[in-house]
């Protein structure tokens, strides 16, 4: 088995304009916001590495801040990702 979430490193600061803030108003699992924020439910580690959850079996709490990379950015994280398994 393949744990994305040991194997995936994004700096523990991201690059201002690399993302944006959104505030969780209501228990959501990390599908639903990956769904919100990138109309996929498959991105949620996405969400779960930039914010550095640690137990992703725990949904954010409301009045939760959570930074969501930019769409534009998703192709190239995911390039960079077969590329890593390609080697």
């Amino acid at each position: 088995y393949y744990n994305i979430l040991t194997s995936i490193y994004l700096p523990d600061e991201l690059i201002e304009g690399t993302y944006y803030s959104i505030k969780i108003n209501r228990i959501m699992p990390w599908t639903a916001i990956s769904y919100n924020e990138y109309r996929t439910m498959n991105l949620w580690w996405l969400i779960v590495a930039a914010n550095k959850i640690i137990n992703p079996t725990k949904f954010p709490a409301p009045g939760t801040t959570l930074k969501i990379i930019k769409r534009e950015l998703i192709p190239t994280i995911l390039n960079g990702i077969s590329q890593q398994l390609l080697q």
